[in-house]
C-alpha cells in the first residue's frame, strides 16, 4: 500500500466522524492537475475570451437547448485555461485581487445555469454592480464560497463537501432514482485536460455523488452500478476500510468508470468518477482530495 493511500485511509476516517462544527476538509487541493496542458474542446466556439464573450452576449439567448452544455462547458474551458495560466506564472490558483475579465466568465456561467457561480464573480470583482443570482441551489442544500474553495451541504441526509471554485456545479436535486427510494443526486465536472491523443481533444472529469438513506442503500448502490455499467464485483482496492469500490471501463466510448460505495451515519454516500482516456488520469487527485475532504455528522 502506497504512502498516500495510507493518508487518504486515515483522513477519510477521522472526517466520516467529526461533526460539522469542524470546517470541511481544510487540505488543499493537488496542484498536479493545475500543470497540465490548457487545451479548449473542438466544440467550434471562439477561443479567445473576448471573442467568446461577445459571442455570448449576442447568441446566448438563441442557443438551442441540444447545444446549451457545450456553450457552458466552453466556459469552463477558458476558466480552467486561466487558472492554469495564473498557476504556471507562480500566481495562486485564486486571485487575491479583483480580476474582472474572470468574474466575467463566471457571471456567465450563473446565467448558464451552474450554481455558485455568481460567488465567484462577486469575489472577483465587487466593486461593479451584480445583476440578481439567476441559479440559486435548491432546499436541503447549502453552498458557500471561502479563500477560492466552496463547501456544500445537504441537510438529509447530512453531508459535506469541499471543492475549488474551477469545478463546475451542474446538478443539484433530491429526487426519486428507480421506483421506489429518493436521496440527493450531485453533479461535479473538474478541469478540463486533453484527451488521449487518439480520441482528440479536451474535456473535464465527472464526479457523480448520491447520497441515500439507510433504508435504500442496497437498492441505490445496485440501481447506480446499473446505470454505470459497473461491474458489481468490488475491486478489494478499497480507498477507506469499510467502503465498497467499482471500476470499469467502456472501450467503446474510451470512458473509464470507478465508483466508492462509503457508509455515513443513517445512510450511504456513493462517488463515481468518470472520464475520457487522459482527462481522468489528470484529474484524479482532485477526486481523491473529494472524498478526503466528505464529513458528516451522526
Amino acid at each position: 500500500m502506497s504512502f498516500r493511500s495510507v493518508i487518504i485511509r486515515g483522513c477519510l476516517c477521522l472526517l466520516l466522524t467529526i461533526g460539522f462544527a469542524e470546517p470541511a476538509g481544510a487540505q488543499e487541493y493537488d496542484p498536479a492537475p493545475l500543470r497540465t496542458p490548457a487545451t479548449l474542446p473542438a466544440d467550434g466556439l471562439p477561443a479567445s475570451q473576448g471573442e467568446f464573450i461577445q459571442w455570448l452576449e449576442t447568441n446566448a439567448a438563441s442557443v438551442p437547448r441540444e447545444r446549451q452544455a457545450a456553450v457552458r462547458e466552453h466556459v469552463y474551458a477558458l476558466i480552467s485555461a486561466n487558472v492554469k495560466a495564473r498557476v504556471a506564472a507562480g500566481f495562486p490558483a485564486f486571485p487575491g485581487e479583483r480580476d474582472s475579465a474572470l468574474a466575467d466568465l463566471f457571471s456567465w456561467g450563473d446565467r448558464l445555469g451552474v450554481f455558485g457561480a455568481y460567488r465567484v464573480a462577486r469575489a472577483l470583482d465587487a466593486t461593479r454592480p451584480h445583476l440578481p443570482p439567476a441559479n440559486l441551489v435548491p432546499r436541503p442544500f447549502e453552498i458557500t464560497l471561502d479563500s477560492g474553495y466552496f463547501t456544500f451541504e445537504s441537510s438529509r441526509p447530512r453531508w459535506a463537501i469541499r471543492f475549488p471554485y474551477y469545478f463546475m456545479l451542474g446538478a443539484a436535486t433530491h429526487q426519486r432514482m428507480g421506483t421506489d427510494f429518493e436521496g440527493d443526486v450531485i453533479v461535479l465536472s473538474t478541469l478540463f485536460a486533453p484527451n488521449d491523443p487518439a480520441i482528440g481533444s479536451a474535456s473535464q472529469a465527472t464526479i457523480l455523488l448520491i447520497a441515500t438513506d439507510s433504508a435504500a442503500a442496497d437498492r441505490g448502490e445496485n440501481f447506480w452500478l446499473n446505470n454505470l455499467a459497473l461491474d458489481k464485483t468490488p475491486t478489494g482496492d478499497d480507498l477507506l476500510p469499510g467502503t465498497r469500490d467499482y471500476r470499469g471501463f467502456d472501450t467503446a466510448l474510451s470512458m473509464n468508470k470507478e465508483m466508492v460505495s462509503i457508509p455515513i451515519p443513517g445512510g450511504v454516500m456513493l462517488i463515481a468518477y468518470l472520464g475520457l482516456t487522459g482527462t481522468f488520469e489528470a484529474n484524479r487527485p482532485h477526486f481523491l482530495n473529494l472524498l478526503e475532504s466528505l464529513r458528516t455528522t451522526h
